[in-house]
């Protein structure tokens, strides 16, 4: 399997994410795309023998294979512009009955509520429906680094949607463990709690969010 060959997966594979919105791909989602263009190879070969650069295991057993956007510095500008390219048209009502035309208005009205939403950048949109949970559970990490003796020793528990709840307006409860060296150099176990809002822009700047609640035990 050469180079090019393999750019040519993360090329497909990195459009998926920006069409669908989504940071990373399962490895069956990333297998079906490889199908859909005739690629018939063993990608689960090539991510353990670490061809596939963006690409990790999760933490928790059994382990997950996922594959990242290849750029994650560019992903808000890429996707931003993905969707400046394909807007969705909103709907034509067409009436020759007067009384009808209320109706028109309101069907149209409604269309360009639901087409604004869409034209939302992507973490905007997600914020808004309480799906940056697992986003959330990463920014907490480094507002719980600040916080930390020693916050590179910090060793977090994984982030899965059970550690994080959606409080509403774009807040995001976060209660997880973090394993960290203390003042005499003994690591030790605290668990922690956390409450932040999401404001908007690249949910991956610290910047877009707002810290309410740092708990740690």
């Amino acid at each position: 399997m050469n180079k090019s060959e393999i750019d040519e997966f993360i090329i497909l594979f990195d459009s998926k994410m920006i069409s669908s919105g989504k940071k990373y791909l399962s490895l069956r989602t990333a297998n079906e795309i490889l199908n859909d263009n005739d690629k018939n190879i063993n990608l689960k070969e090539l991510l353990k023998a670490g061809k596939i650069p963006n690409a990790f295991q999760t933490e928790t057993t059994p382990k997950q294979w996922r594959i990242s956007f290849s750029d994650v510095n560019s992903y808000a500008e890429k996707r931003k512009e993905y969707l400046r390219n394909n807007p969705k048209e909103p709907t034509q009502v067409i009436s020759s009955n007067p009384q009808k035309n209320n109706y028109g208005c309101l069907i149209f009205i409604i269309a360009a509520i639901v087409i604004g939403y869409f034209a939302l950048p992507s973490d905007d949109k997600k914020a808004k429906s309480g799906d940056l949970k697992s986003e959330a559970c990463v920014i907490s990490q480094r507002f719980v680094e600040r916080k930390l003796l020693s916050p590179k020793s910090a060793d977090f528990g994984f982030c899965s949607d059970s550690k994080v709840t959606y409080l509403g307006n774009n807040k995001y409860q976060v209660t997880n463990t973090v394993d960290a060296s203390n003042a005499f150099g003994a690591a030790l176990r605290k668990t922690y709690f956390v409450i932040i809002q999401f404001n908007s822009g690249d949910w991956t700047d610290i910047n877009n969010w707002t810290l309410e609640t740092i708990e740690i035990e």
